[in-house]
């Protein structure tokens, strides 16, 4: 049996039809899956950053109240040697121990390895500088426990505690501000991210 070209013309048109839809349709498939993937990445990308940056909050508030109440020991520290170097007498504990009161060490339950590689050594960095300074304020109230310093007493607050506090709040500043900027950096990040998130749920509903 012959078929006319007419015959043979309308069976190519249904054949290249049908494989013209099918490539239309695979298209169309593999890009949505395409997209709902990035969305599910954009997503998982944005439950990790809030959760970090929520969860970092406690810790770096911590290490900030730290700082603050470091700076304030080493000023009164650097006054009341001054004080006994003009008017020898009694250095007041209650002094050193009011401007200290927030020298307290990190909780050692802290799990380190839930924030980002990028700062982890800052963040260890941090929790040994505020467990140094707890023990140097241990140290600082035993010796300005109302007792009158003599010159190797006063020599050792100044050329030891003294030394070491500044140190170690030069540290903590430092890994304290390299932390704020990867944070400002994870901000932005999730800023664009939920613009990104947006934008894919207007398309998907027009």
């Amino acid at each position: 049996m012959w078929f006319s070209p007419d015959a043979w013309l309308a069976f190519a048109g249904t054949i290249i039809g049908a494989g013209v839809g099918t490539g239309v349709a695979g298209y169309v498939t593999l890009r949505s899956v395409k997209k709902q993937l990035e969305y599910d990445k954009l997503q998982r990308d944005k439950d990790e950053i809030e959760k970090y940056l929520k969860g970092c909050d406690a810790f770096l508030n911590h290490a900030v109240n730290n700082l603050r109440a470091n700076e304030n020991l080493l000023g009164t520290l650097k006054q009341r040697l001054t004080e006994s170097k003009q008017n020898p007498g009694v250095l007041s504990k209650e002094s050193v121990d009011r401007n200290s009161s927030n020298v307290k060490n990190i909780n050692d339950s802290t799990d380190f390895f839930s924030f980002p590689i990028e700062v982890y050594s800052q963040y260890k960095t941090i929790k040994r500088c505020v467990d140094f300074t707890t023990q140097i304020r241990k140290d600082v109230l035993e010796y300005f426990d109302n007792i009158l310093l003599n010159d190797d007493e006063t020599t050792f607050i100044r050329t030891t505690l003294i030394e070491e506090l500044e140190e170690t709040i030069v540290k903590l500043k430092f890994n304290l501000d390299e932390v704020k900027e990867y944070n400002e950096n994870k901000e932005e990040e999730l800023k664009n991210i939920n613009k990104k998130l947006e934008r894919n749920r207007l398309i998907s509903h027009s």
